[in-house]
């Protein structure tokens, strides 16, 4: 979960530009910044952005934070949200302590699979303009969030994780009662794949759930040892 919290903020952080707002100037007023790590501001624009993605994301899922318990539903919206951006300015700073360098080359490919979401050269350019950005403060954008999932993906490879074929057959046995429930009442009825057939892809996945929990307790521990201040 946290590892799909973090890509989503990289994710809406590249395709919006709303990150070049996220480190801002200690001299700026108190009411433009959400939150400090380490001595860097965490700007209000770019939680505001998070924000407001994540409230799609949730409509989406049949949830609606205009009717009732909505009030509820945006103060989780807002939590997660200046939650992930500390933890992701915290990775940033260590990967960057770490000497996680990005080479121009990597920074150039990254920039131009932007530039193809657009239909014209134009419209990058404007969206450039819309977002108070020079195409060089992108780059340096695209700098950060790579240095980010640079870090990430080292802590991923170090974690050695093993599973025993007895938490293989527990999560067999979990996906096999979800889809007898689904499947009930149903008139086009599946049948749960034989355990040996699928033992190697459910394996994989238990490694890979492993792996992100312990990268997650890792950074967790970046975090109690940063000093946060949140002013929300």
């Amino acid at each position: 979960m946290f590892l799909k919290r973090i890509r989503l903020i990289l994710i809406v952080a590249l395709v919006t530009f709303s990150m070049a707002a996220c480190a801002t100037d200690n001299n700026d007023s108190a009411n433009d910044v959400v939150a400090t790590v380490n001595g860097v501001d965490i700007g209000i624009d770019v939680f505001e952005d998070i924000v407001k993605q994540l409230s799609s994301q949730y409509a989406q899922q049949g949830l609606d934070i205009e009717g009732e318990g909505g009030e509820a539903i945006l103060q989780q919206i807002e939590q997660e949200a200046i939650n992930s951006l500390v933890q992701q300015e915290v990775i940033l700073q260590e990967a960057k302590n770490k000497g996680f360098d990005v080479s121009d080359e990597e920074v150039v490919e990254e920039l131009e699979n932007i530039k193809q979401q657009y239909p014209a050269e134009e419209d990058f350019e404007t969206a450039l303009q819309e977002n108070d950005l020079t195409e060089n403060k992108l780059k340096a954008m695209i700098t950060d969030q790579m240095q980010v999932m640079n870090y990430i993906n080292s802590l991923q490879s170090e974690v050695k994780v093993t599973v025993s074929e007895d938490e293989v057959k527990e999560i067999y046995e979990q996906y096999k009662t979800q889809m007898e429930a689904q499947m009930e009442g149903s008139e086009n009825i599946q049948e749960m794949p034989a355990f040996e057939d699928i033992k190697d892809m459910l394996e994989n996945e238990l490694k890979q759930r492993k792996e992100q929990e312990q990268v997650g307790q890792m950074i967790e521990k970046l975090v109690e040892e940063s000093e946060i201040e949140i002013y929300l």
